[in-house]
C-alpha cells in the first residue's frame, strides 16, 4: 500500500461532540490514520487521538487511545471530546500516512 508523509498540521477546534466528532476551520491537510493530541489552550486537559475519519471541509472523527498511551491501540468506540469543546487545539506532528483509495478521501496525484 503507497504511503505518503503527511504534514505537521495544528487545528484551532471550534466545537467538539460527545461521540468524537470535532468541527475545525479546515480539514485540508488531515489524514485518516494518523495520530496526535488535543488540548485545552490553557494547558487543563490533553488527551492522544487517532483520526479515523475526514468529512466534508471542516468535519474531523477521532478516537481516544486508551491511557492517552500512543502504544496502545485506539478505542474503536465513540469517544467522548466535549470537554474540548472551546479554546482548544489539534496537532498532529509529521507522520507516513498509509493512502489506501478504498479506504481514504484523500488522493495523491
Amino acid at each position: 500500500m503507497p504511503s505518503i508523509s503527511a504534514p505537521e498540521v495544528f487545528l484551532v477546534i471550534e466545537s467538539a461532540s460527545n461521540i468524537g466528532d470535532l468541527l475545525v476551520e479546515t480539514n485540508q491537510n488531515v489524514y485518516p490514520g494518523t495520530s496526535g493530541w488535543i488540548c485545552k489552550n490553557d494547558g487543563s486537559a490533553r488527551a492522544y487521538v487517532k483520526i479515523v475519519a475526514v468529512k466534508g471541509s471542516d468535519g474531523v472523527t477521532v478516537r481516544r487511545y486508551p491511557n492517552d498511551n500512543p502504544n496502545s491501540p485506539p478505542s474503536y468506540g465513540r469517544s467522548d471530546m466535549s470537554a474540548f469543546n472551546t479554546a482548544s487545539h489539534l496537532c498532529i506532528p509529521i507522520q507516513p500516512v498509509a493512502i489506501d483509495p478504498a479506504f481514504s478521501k484523500r488522493t495523491v496525484s
